[in-house]
């Protein structure tokens, strides 16, 4: 499975760096959420769960989700800019 891994996106030191330094302003972001929200938006967008989904696993309603999903995205576009979406 690693020999048919994908490789880095580019070979360019300079991009690496710029993705090396997105990642942790990510992390950094992510860490000033609240619990609700970043558990919500980490089952959102790296498990891939739908709305339904996501509140089965966190025990909440689907309003619940959208509601702490759409205060996470504002508060990240907040913290990393809007060009982060």
């Amino acid at each position: 499975p690693v020999a048919t891994a994908p490789g880095p996106a580019s070979d360019d030191p300079g991009a690496m760096a710029e993705g090396n330094e997105a990642l942790a302003a990510l992390e950094q972001a992510l860490r000033d959420l609240s619990e609700r929200q970043r558990e919500v938006f980490m089952l959102r967008n790296f498990e891939n769960l739908d709305v339904a989904q996501t509140a089965v696993v966190m025990g909440i309603s689907d309003g619940s989700v959208k509601t702490h999903y759409s205060r996470a995205v504002a508060r990240l576009r907040e913290l990393l800019g809007d060009e982060w979406s």
